[in-house]
């Protein structure tokens, strides 16, 4: 009653979270290693994904990237409407020519393989990033970067 809860039922509940997002990176299976070979991210990730902490994260893409409406191409492009958008169209940056071969639009799978190794994606890409090695990073950056759009693609639920 009154609202008061026993520590083991929030401990439970944080061990139950974390089971969820971290789970099958434990296993040695599942999310991690389906990304190495280009795949998704699960969509408990996205669920859990928070876009504050990947607008933290962002400060890492900053010095290349801007992500404001209108805002200019740095070293590398605006990623206003990236998530959903088309891919090396961004107005006002010089694409390398595999990012401009591949065409298509950047769909959340592709996005995370992006971000995990640009160059297993587009082998020739200007983006001199290693990457985000943690699923929970590259869902939280997806989802922040989602945020910033004209019309946000809705998330698997």
């Amino acid at each position: 009653g009154c609202g008061v809860r026993r520590r083991e039922d929030v401990s439970h509940q944080r061990v139950r979270s974390r089971d969820r997002l971290f789970a099958v990176d434990r296993t040695g299976g599942g999310v991690e290693a389906r990304d190495r070979r280009g795949g998704h991210l699960a969509e408990e990730l996205l669920d859990l994904a928070d876009a504050v902490a990947g607008e933290k994260l962002f400060k890492k893409c900053a010095a290349c990237h801007t992500y404001k409406k209108g805002g200019p191409a740095k070293q590398g492009p605006n990623l206003w409407n990236v998530v959903g958008g088309d891919r090396g169209a961004a107005a006002g940056f010089k694409y390398s020519r595999d990012m401009k071969a591949i065409g298509g639009k950047w769909t959340i799978a592709d996005l995370n393989t992006f971000l995990y190794k640009p160059k297993m994606l587009v082998k020739k890409t200007k983006m001199n990033f290693a990457g985000f090695k943690k699923s929970k990073d590259r869902a939280n950056i997806i989802v922040f970067l989602n945020s910033k759009a004209d019309t946000p693609m809705p998330l698997p639920n």
